[in-house]
């Protein structure tokens, strides 16, 4: 009876007008995937905090155009990570791909359904995919990477860095 209550209330709510239009919910959805992508660059800055102060790298923020159906023209921001490696720099960019993101077929011809959203970690022609789940709060970056389904954090964000610039780690 509470899921048909719910109903009612939202038949009713658009009675009086105070429901969302689509592009209402389109530019909500777009404001929280931004808002998504500034805290995982803060999330980065702090977990790259030590390497920095190291001397080892420097962080930039970087405003990545993006061009999505429904979304139209934006800036999505993402970084750009100078590293220091072998004594040469390395750029490496955290680069946000798209909010509209379906599914993406992992090893093992699984489907990870439910994504909204993408950023890359890449340097040169090495990348790592991050996925966005928002099943509610908070958000969830995932990866897919080597075959396994691992939520993002400090650990395995310094795993993927190490992969795209082919640093080993002891």
């Amino acid at each position: 009876m509470t899921k048909a209550n719910d109903f009612v209330r939202a038949l009713r709510a658009t009675q009086h007008g105070d429901a969302e239009t689509v592009d209402e919910a389109l530019n909500r959805q777009r404001a929280e995937w931004i808002r998504d992508l500034i805290a995982l660059g803060a999330s980065i800055r702090q977990w790259l905090a030590p390497v920095v102060e190291a001397g080892l790298a420097s962080i930039e923020s970087q405003d990545f155009a993006l061009t999505e159906p429904d979304l139209g023209d934006y800036d999505g921001p993402g970084l750009t990570l100078t590293l220091l490696v072998a004594g040469e720099n390395r750029k490496v960019r955290v680069r946000p791909r798209g909010m509209q993101i379906v599914g993406v077929v992992k090893t093992g011809g699984a489907r990870a359904i439910g994504a909204r959203g993408r950023v890359d970690i890449e340097c040169g022609v090495a990348r790592e995919v991050l996925l966005r789940f928002k099943d509610g709060e908070p958000t969830k970056w995932v990866s897919f990477s080597k075959g396994e389904q691992r939520t993002l954090d400090e650990e395995l964000f310094f795993e993927l860095l190490a992969r795209v610039t082919e640093l080993a780690l002891p």
